[in-house]
Formats: structure tokens, sequence, C-alpha cells
């Protein structure tokens, strides 16, 4: 059953009212040929209870249902702040490589996407309407996977904010190119509270960034050499699930 995540809407009782929503009516109606009387899943960006709806009427512009059933997102106890799933992500050299890891990493779960320019990126300033669109993939990436959180989507310059207070994982194909000024912990890990992971290209961060690791844990993906795109998704799955 298809869910939709929608920003702000109305309930009364039983009864759930979106005054304007024509992209979500035009998907409904021209996309999915969704008919009065249908069902689907709906939530609010919150992500707090999840319901089950019935279609009672519609415009080109707003909606009507009549909630079925509802639920309650099963992470609200458990999945605190304290344990929080972040990445930290060099910009890749094309958008679509960042679309790509966004999509990924919404369907996985990931709380925060960072990303960050590299000292070989080619994509270094902020585009507003490019920012949009990442969000607009993350957001159908999460209905798709009928996930409960939209991931925080930012670009970053400072590291100071996103490490403070976070178990900081650096992603390596073998756990030994990392720099010798390093002073890691190898191999496997089993830190709990939040997480960071770190996806950098072969330039890596430079001194002064790897100053502001704290006893990172240095992590193996493999032998062999991973796309950044395809390092994000399989260390984001392998933090998600550790």
């Amino acid at each position: 059953m298809q869910l939709f995540i929608i920003p702000n809407f109305k309930r009364e009782k039983n009864q759930i009212f979106v005054p304007d929503c024509q992209e979500t009516v035009f998907q409904m109606r021209k996309v999915l040929r969704m008919r009065i009387g249908g069902t689907f899943y709906l939530q609010s960006v919150q992500a707090d209870e999840r319901y089950e709806v019935q279609i009672d009427s519609w415009t080109d512009k707003s909606l009507s249902w009549t909630i079925l059933t509802s639920d309650t997102n099963p992470e609200i106890s458990a999945h605190t702040a304290s344990s929080q799933l972040s990445m930290l992500i060099a910009m890749p050299n094309k958008r679509e490589k960042a679309e790509l890891i966004v999509q990924k990493l919404s369907e996985i779960g990931v709380d925060y996407i960072y990303f960050r320019p590299a000292s070989r990126s080619v994509i270094t300033q902020r585009n507003e309407r490019k920012a949009q669109r990442l969000h607009k993939i993350s957001r159908e990436a999460v209905e798709q996977s009928r996930g409960w959180k939209l991931p925080v989507i930012e670009r970053v310059s400072s590291l100071d904010n996103i490490l403070k207070d976070k178990n900081v994982i650096v992603f390596d194909k073998t756990e030994t190119s990392v720099p010798s000024f390093i002073d890691g912990q190898k191999g496997l890990f089993s830190s709990a509270g939040s997480l960071i992971g770190i996806i950098w290209p072969e330039g890596w961060l430079n001194k002064i960034d790897y100053g502001k690791l704290s006893s990172p844990h240095i992590v193996s993906l493999g032998n062999t050499v991973l796309r950044m795109e395809t390092a994000a998704i399989v260390g984001a799955r392998r933090l998600k699930y550790h």
C-alpha cells in the first residue's frame, strides 16, 4: 500500500483534511490512478504516528480522508538522540551521485546526511534548487521503503558540531592506508550510542580535520576499491545494523 508523507494536515476525530496538496492530488489521480474509496498510508513529517486512511473526497488541490487504523512509530522509545546514525560524505563530482547516495541512505534509515567538499571536489557550492531536489528524492525514498523518518540533509563546512558526542567510524579499504598520525582503533566496533560514519575519496581528510577525530574506529569495507557512492551505501547499512 502506498505511503504518503505530508507536512501539514488537519485532523478532526477520525477525519483528516489537507487544504493545499496539489502535487499529492496529481500523483494520486494521474500517476497512481487512485479512486474515491481507495486506501493508503499517511504520516506527518514528525513521524510519530501513521494512519491507514480511505479517500472520501478531493478537488484539484485538496483531499479528505477517513482514518481506518493507526500505528505508532516503533522507534520512538528506542531510537533516541543517543542512538542516532549520521553519515559524513565528501561531495561527489556529479550531482547524480549525491542523489543516489541520498536515496539509498534514506531507505536505510540514516538520521543525518552531511556533505562536505573534499580537497579535490568539483562541486563546492550549494545550489538551492538542487538541494530542494535532494529533499524530494529523500521523501520519495522514505515513502517507497515505508520508513518512518525523513533524514536531515545538510552541506557543512566545519566538523566541530557534527562530530560532537559521537562515536566516529572512518571507512577505509584495507584499514592500512589511514595516515599514520591517526590514533584509531582498527577492526570491528561495538560502540553504542550516536554513530557517524565518514566516507572520503582517496585524497582523505586533511591533517587538521583528522586532529578533530577522537580515537576513531577504522573499519574496512573489503579488499576491493569501492566507488564513493557504493561505500556510502555499504557503510551506512553496516552502521545501521552493527
